[in-house]
Order: structure tokens, then C-alpha cells, then sequence
């Protein structure tokens, strides 16, 4: 079931979804590794960690032993974040010109990310002068990183749009089983490493090469 005739808002995950910011992502992970001492994964491995909380990405990396080294983990991180993570991120090219016709359509739009929102508001200054959508939420705004519901349940709040007038866009099982927690219909996409055949069964309501797909979606007869 979707929101589609009654849509008034559409959340967006970012990473894989609006941008790419792989390349960073993976060698702050490395070099928080190193630093530890803990042995290095290679850049595939870490790839497929993006979208998880940054402390799940240490258990899938070092093991649950690891878990209690967090704050190691997360310091070492930032510090290598706050050097590449925007100049070294790009959005697709579609993320612009369909943030500007969704919005041109009177819809309000968010991004729910388990990246920090001052990372994103800083990536996209990069490309445009303010914020092309209306919410940002991170795990520090929300209280909880997804799969929990928290950041979306933020973003409805902050946008004033109930979830039965909203969509959820993300590349993700983190993302599917987050919008199924807070009631929102799940746009799939498999711009990420998670494919078509690992969403499905989440039951989205659609699911799409892209989210530049996202406006023909919209717009076919229902």
C-alpha cells in the first residue's frame, strides 16, 4: 500500500541513495582500524558496511569483542571524517534535479541518514548554496541509529507530515526495516550493495534502479 495519492512528504537515506561517499567512508574505517591496531579489512568488506551504525560497522569488522572499544573506534573515525568526508563525497546526478522537481511539486522532503547531519549539511554545501531539502536527520538528532525508527519518526515530527502521507527512498535492509518500524511505505533502490533480491522481501512498494527513477514512479497511471 502506498501514500502516493496523498503524498505530502518523501525522507530520503543518503549514502547510496542521494550520494556516494564510499571512497571516504571506507578509508576512515581503515585508518580507525590501524590506529587501534586491529587487523585492516579490505575496501570491499567495508563497503558493505555503509548504512550500518558506526558501531555495528566495528562489530562487522573486528567482532562483538570489539563493541567495547567504540569510543576508540568513533574518535579515530571523526577525526579522519572532519579531513575527507566532504570533499571526498559526490552526489549522483540525479539527486539534484529530482530534490528541485519534488520540491517544485510542494512536497516536503527530508534525509534520515545514519550519517551525522552536519556531515551531510556539510557534503552538501559543496554543490549548493543552502539546504535543497527541509530536515536532516542524523543519529545525534534522533536519540538512535536505524534500523530503529527514530530519525524518521524526527523527520515526520519536523516536517509536520504523518507517516500515512510520507515514503521512505533507501538502498538498504537497515532502511527497509527501519520504514517498516515507523509505518512507511519503503521506495527500494539498488544503487548500494544490497540487491533486489535481499529487499523483496520487505515488500516495498516499489522498487527502482535509482532514485532518479523516482519522478516516473510518481507519475505512472495507478
Amino acid at each position: 500500500m502506498t501514500p502516493v495519492g496523498g503524498l505530502r512528504a518523501i525522507l530520503f537515506d543518503f549514502d547510496y541513495t542521494l550520494g556516494d561517499s564510499s571512497r571516504a567512508a571506507v578509508d576512515c574505517m581503515r585508518h580507525a582500524l590501524r590506529q587501534m591496531g586491529l587487523p585492516d579489512r579490505d575496501p570491499e568488506t567495508c563497503a558493505r558496511t555503509i548504512g550500518l551504525s558506526l558501531r555495528d560497522t566495528l562489530v562487522a569488522l573486528a567482532g562483538p569483542e570489539a563493541a567495547e572499544q567504540f569510543d576508540t573506534f568513533h574518535r579515530y573515525f571523526r577525526q579522519r571524517a572532519d579531513e575527507i568526508m566532504a570533499p571526498w563525497t559526490a552526489l549522483y546526478p540525479f539527486t539534484l534535479p529530482l530534490l528541485t522537481a519534488l520540491r517544485a511539486r510542494g512536497l516536503r522532503l527530508g534525509i534520515v541518514s545514519n550519517k551525522e547531519a552536519f556531515r551531510i549539511r556539510a557534503i552538501l554545501s559543496r554543490f549548493v548554496p543552502e539546504d535543497p531539502v527541509d530536515a536532516i536527520v542524523g543519529p545525534s538528532d534522533a536519540g538512535a541509529s536505524k534500523p530503529a525508527p527514530d530519525g524518521l519518526l524526527v523527520a515526520l515530527r519536523r516536517l509536520e507530515v504523518p507517516a500515512c502521507a510520507a515514503l521512505y527512498v533507501g538502498d538498504s535492509t537497515v532502511d527497509a526495516r527501519a520504514a517498516a518500524a515507523a509505518g512507511l511505505p519503503l521506495v527500494a533502490v539498488t544503487t548500494g550493495h544490497t540487491s533486489a533480491a535481499e529487499l523483496e522481501p520487505y515488500r516495498p512498494a516499489t522498487l527502482l534502479p535509482d532514485a532518479g527513477a523516482l519522478l516516473d514512479w510518481l507519475d505512472a497511471p495507478r
